[in-house]
């Protein structure tokens, strides 16, 4: 039986976010997160349960576009399917863009093999009104510093130059 995975859309656009900010790439978005940031402007509410063949069937349509990105919700929640699915694209030649909350480290090392690039959310907590995810920010980056890995951090009304600075120190500190 072949492992299923939750996807709320398959699209072809330009990344807008990030040091690859207007790259073309096929976005996998993958249904779930484990976080609640207030800001969030990815919280779909519908997915379709797919095996990784048909997934890969639909990024194929894009047949010219090297550059995948794995975004959610968070993708890493979904690491059994998504080790198949970056198998399968790496085998493809595709270059593997994850974009991550950062504090599922240990998916992380579980998949970061088949990855390239890696683009963490910093989770400040005055900006997402959540818990505090520094903690978990350490090591993940750890894991994530042997790839092409850079962070983004978004900034709000609330958001607290201590929490800021911790951010800095936390990357500094690893690399």
């Amino acid at each position: 039986m072949s492992v299923k995975v939750k996807i709320s859309e398959v699209f072809r656009s330009i990344q807008g976010e990030g040091i690859y900010a207007g790259s073309e790439q096929v976005f996998v978005r993958l249904f779930g997160c484990n976080l609640n940031c207030v800001f969030c402007d990815t919280k779909p509410d519908s997915f379709k349960e797919m095996d990784i063949d048909s997934v890969i069937s639909e990024i194929d349509i894009y047949h010219d576009c090297r550059f995948i990105s794995i975004t959610g919700g968070e993708p890493l929640l979904q690491k059994e399917a998504l080790k198949e699915l970056l198998l399968k694209l790496k085998k493809q030649d595709k270059t593997i863009y994850l974009e991550t909350n950062g504090v599922l480290y240990d998916a992380l090392g579980e998949v970061i093999q088949y990855i390239d690039i890696i683009a963490m959310d910093f989770k400040l907590p005055s900006s997402t009104q959540d818990r505090d995810c520094s903690e978990l920010h350490k090591p993940f980056l750890k894991i994530a510093s042997d790839k092409d890995v850079f962070v983004k951090a978004v900034i709000t009304p609330s958001t607290n130059t201590a929490d800021v600075m911790n951010a800095v120190r936390i990357v500094k500190d690893i690399s």
